[in-house]
């Protein structure tokens, strides 16, 4: 079966955080700041076809500290 899902690539509007949404997707909890947002209201900064393109982009987004920290949550 062929996964047609678009994915969308938001910022949180409180800290900025870049992440990935579904197409259609209506909410959605900040991983940072825990704030809940409004998929349907942020500005999309690119879309991906793929969940790893869609992680892939978020990832380049990050600032190098941001990145780090993410090294030493999960080292895999």
């Amino acid at each position: 079966e062929v996964d047609l899902t678009i994915y969308k690539i938001i910022k949180c509007s409180k800290c900025g955080c870049p992440q990935y949404i579904r197409d259609g997707q209506k909410s959605r909890k900040c991983p940072k700041c825990g704030v809940h947002i409004k998929c349907e209201r942020m500005n999309v900064f690119a879309k991906a076809l793929t969940i790893h393109e869609a992680s892939q982009l978020v990832r380049s987004m990050k600032t190098p500290k941001e990145i780090e920290r993410l090294k030493i949550l999960d080292p895999a």
